[in-house]
């Protein structure tokens, strides 16, 4: 909040952010607010873990309650557990780290089921702008960060999104992530991530400028004007094109079909021909 203060930005309270950031009370709070999410348990000690495995279906995720401090001992997003037995171990060794554990159900459906509300709440709490998304790919496969995304009009997301932000209080940029579960199509909670987003440009060339927004709004001055959804697709070609290699592997596609859905990439997220620097380093 002091550093808000200084450098003049927008920025939820410690309290909010903490209980964004922090998959056990995101979940938590999701689950007691009625918002559809995984099955979880969340594992603080050694005692929690019989009923996690217990509640818990195999195979499953493993998450860290607080990312960062799990990305200072592995470079992963998370664990991935095939049997109880494999669960409990992971468990074991989350403690031993002084690390909390959240093993979440797997929900079923493609990549390409992720679908995601990118929006900015100003300093009031109205919602000064919002777009929905989905992902074509990501890597790693079935649980990374979007390698290709698209614009797309999703109310349902929006609208599940936006109920979410106000139940947090959170305010400045945002993107909450959902995936479909395709045992019955509802939208079921992943995350939300507090910033601002790898794939910022395609919000912005979808006619939402979340950074000019984000200034008027810390200045107090005017917002910019709304502007009808342009319909964009972004691409960061490296990890596309590895998880293009992963999945022609599985079957999943073809090369064809791979430089069709490139092909309209109009957002990449290191070129510009205006400044072709950040691509070639």
């Amino acid at each position: 909040e002091q550093l808000a203060e200084r450098y003049c930005f927008v920025s939820p309270s410690y309290a909010v952010l903490d209980a964004i950031i922090d998959k056990a009370k995101l979940y938590e709070n999701a689950r007691r607010h009625g918002f559809p999410c995984p099955a979880f348990h969340v594992v603080q000690e050694s005692k929690d873990i019989d009923a996690a495995v217990a509640g818990v279906p195999t195979p499953c995720y493993v998450k860290p309650a607080l990312g960062h401090q799990w990305r200072r001992v592995k470079n992963t997003k998370l664990e991935r557990a095939e049997t109880a037995a494999e669960l409990r171990r992971i468990l074991e060794n989350f403690l031993a780290l002084g690390l909390i554990a959240v093993p979440q159900e797997i929900i079923p459906g493609s990549d390409s089921e992720v679908f995601s509300l990118s929006a900015y709440i100003d300093r009031h709490g109205n919602c000064a702008g919002y777009r929905t998304k989905r992902k074509l790919r990501q890597l790693p496969l079935d649980a990374g960060n979007g390698s290709a995304q698209e614009i797309c009009s999703q109310p349902e997301v929006a609208d599940l999104g936006l109920r979410i932000l106000a139940m947090t209080g959170h305010r400045g940029p945002a993107t909450v992530e959902f995936r479909r579960d395709e045992r019955n199509g509802r939208f079921v909670l992943i995350e939300i991530n507090a910033r601002t987003i790898l794939a910022q440009e395609m919000i912005t060339r979808s006619g939402l400028d979340v950074p000019m927004i984000a200034y008027c709004d810390a200045k107090d001055k005017p917002m910019p004007t709304s502007t009808p959804t342009v319909a964009v697709r972004w691409i960061d070609f490296q990890s596309d094109f590895r998880a293009f290699r992963q999945l022609r592997r599985r079957g999943q596609i073809t090369t064809w079909q791979w430089l069709e859905s490139i092909a309209s990439c109009k957002a990449p997220a290191y070129f510009a021909i205006s400044d072709p620097a950040p691509f070639l380093v």
